[in-house]
């Protein structure tokens, strides 16, 4: 199945920038995914050629191709005002059926002649209508030379001459009549043997039977999961639980991140926002992006709009773009049953929410001398080693996130310790080294936070053993009041 065409606004949009020879902007569409409709429409391997050419600044390989490819014959899509010239195939494929009366070399004759006129009448300028009698002349000429071919359909071609005759003279008068207006009608003759359509640049709305657009693959969750783009957006829906409303009556209007917006969120939010204790946080996050009605892209005025979770968006439309609070709508008026999705390449935080509380660990709690000594700030060691492990270091990217987080002027104490077997002098020089080497750790993955915190090391050697002998090998952070 053919992937659906974007909306008549968005393809005039692309001719709008291919006219203009915009290069840097369809080098960004492709990256983002958002010429992906034409892959399926362009031969084997066209798609990757496509990607060649705009990365190589060449937009003429594309200029040459569009006008031509499937389904492109929308209604209100005039490819000559964006300087592509889609000459009169279709008219000309029309009036070439003025053959299926006659013999297949004559219908090819007469077809090939009716495709040159129609052609001519459609680049809708006077100079070209002398095109036409001469068009008629040559059907003429050659329909003469058939028929002195004696062959067994000569009644067939008295008839041709007959309705070429009256043709001619129809189409003379109608040409003079209508100079002034650059139209030409072309009359129907002898509807059971020859027909003879000569097309304008502008069809009579009854001429031509109007393309339906395509319907919708279904409501704005379905439409979401379909693409293929927003996998990330789709499971942070389920997690909040606003699947129902997405998927109700509407109508709505989403500017939805896609996968690329998600990534450029800090590491580990995504994943504290999907928890079930963040839940209500994701939910107002995700509303955010909601607005009720729906809104295309082309009905877009700069100011401000008020979103599903309540707090305003700041919308700009300006030079054809529409940003929403500063992100870039990339991909525009893809339809939904129930509303439209505007893709856009950042996740939308309503103020008042700070994604990156969401990393903290809990405050510590303290000692009964007020200090901090909480499990997650103190550090286990092998037996006999100072290293730090996977475990410790675990544990030390989490202290230094509280402390980065403490006011300059900190002070925190590092007291390292062992465990009472061995001797007494190798165990104190252990705990010495243990602790310094969490003080190292700490300081650089603190990098400039930590010239805020007043670090002292100490080290009690085998002085402070617990019952348990693997716990006694550790460095405890303590926080000073």
């Amino acid at each position: 199945m053919s992937t659906p065409l974007p909306s008549l606004d968005t393809i005039k949009h692309l001719l709008e920038r291919l006219k203009a020879n915009d290069v840097a902007w369809f080098q960004e569409r492709f990256k983002a995914g958002d010429l992906a409709w034409l892959k399926d429409r362009l031969p084997d391997g066209g798609y990757e050629k496509l990607g060649e050419r705009i990365e190589a600044g060449d937009l003429g390989w594309l200029r040459e191709r569009l006008p031509n490819l499937p389904g492109m014959n929308l209604p209100g899509l005039d490819f000559a005002s964006f300087g592509l010239g889609k000459a009169g195939a279709a008219v000309g494929a029309v009036t070439g059926a003025v053959g299926s009366a006659g013999t297949a070399l004559k219908g090819a004759t007469v077809g090939a002649a009716g495709a040159g006129a129609a052609a001519a009448m459609s680049a809708g300028r006077k100079r070209y209508l002398w095109l036409l009698p001469v068009a008629l002349l040559a059907v003429i000429i050659a329909s003469l030379g058939l028929k002195n071919c004696g062959n067994d359909d000569d009644v067939v071609v008295d008839e041709t001459e007959e309705v070429v005759d009256e043709t001619v003279a129809d189409e003379t008068e109608g040409v003079a009549t209508d100079a002034a207006t650059e139209t030409v009608a072309a009359d129907t003759v002898a509807a059971d043997t020859v027909a003879v359509v000569a097309a304008t640049e502008a069809a009579a709305p009854d001429t031509v039977a109007p393309v339906a657009p395509a319907a919708p693959a279904g409501d704005i969750v379905a439409v979401a999961s379909s693409a293929g783009s927003f996998t990330k957006l789709t499971a942070a829906v389920g997690a909040a639980g606003l699947a129902e409303t997405l998927q109700g009556p509407g109508p709505l209007t989403v500017f939805a991140p896609n996968d690329a917006a998600f990534d450029k969120l800090p590491a580990g939010v995504l994943d504290a926002l999907l928890k079930p204790e963040n839940k209500d946080t994701l939910a107002k996050i995700l509303a955010y992006h909601v607005v009720a009605g729906k809104v295309m892209a082309a009905d877009v005025t700069t100011g401000k709009v008020a979103s599903l979770q309540s707090s305003e968006l700041d919308l700009v439309a300006a030079d054809g773009k529409v940003t929403v609070n500063g992100a870039n709508v990339i991909s525009a008026d893809i339809a939904a049953t129930n509303g439209v999705i505007h893709v856009i390449d950042q996740v939308l935080v309503p103020s008042g929410i700070d994604v990156a509380s969401l990393l903290a660990p809990a405050a510590p709690e303290t000692n009964a001398a007020g200090d901090a000594t909480p499990e997650g700030l103190t550090v286990y060691f092998g037996n006999g080693s100072a290293a730090i492990g996977a475990d410790g270091q675990a544990k030390i990217d989490n202290a230094a996130a509280v402390l980065a987080a403490l006011p300059a002027g900190t002070k925190v104490s590092v007291v390292g310790h062992a465990s009472a077997t061995g001797n007494a002098a190798a165990n104190q020089k252990l705990s010495e080294n243990r602790a310094a080497n969490v003080v190292a750790a700490l300081k650089a993955k603190m990098g400039d936070k930590a010239g805020n915190v007043a670090f002292t090391s100490t080290a009690k050697g085998d002085g402070e053993p617990v019952a348990d002998e693997a716990k006694s090998r550790r460095v405890t952070v303590e926080i000073q009041k």
